[in-house]
């Protein structure tokens, strides 16, 4: 059986000083990425009446139509 062989190392850093040099560059790039996607919202200006988000969110809906439909065809369909 043949072992394989090691891959040749991209630095001649210690491999703690490799590791924490990824690892801080990763942290970076989440944080630009996350800076510039989720950060703020893209209208700053644009707000949402608070009555009106709390009535749509908190009411109680009403099942959709397809599902009502459903039902009536299922009664239609059994015999008498």
């Amino acid at each position: 059986m043949r072992l394989p062989r090691k891959l040749p190392r991209l630095t001649q850093l210690p491999l703690g000083v490799e590791i924490t040099l990824l690892l801080v560059i990763k942290i970076a790039l989440i944080t630009v990425l996350a800076k510039t996607f989720f950060a703020h919202p893209e209208a700053k200006h644009m707000q949402m009446p608070v009555q009106s988000v709390e009535q749509r969110m908190l009411s109680f809906a009403p099942p959709p139509a397809a599902t009502v439909q459903h039902q009536d065809l299922s009664a239609k369909q059994q015999p008498e």
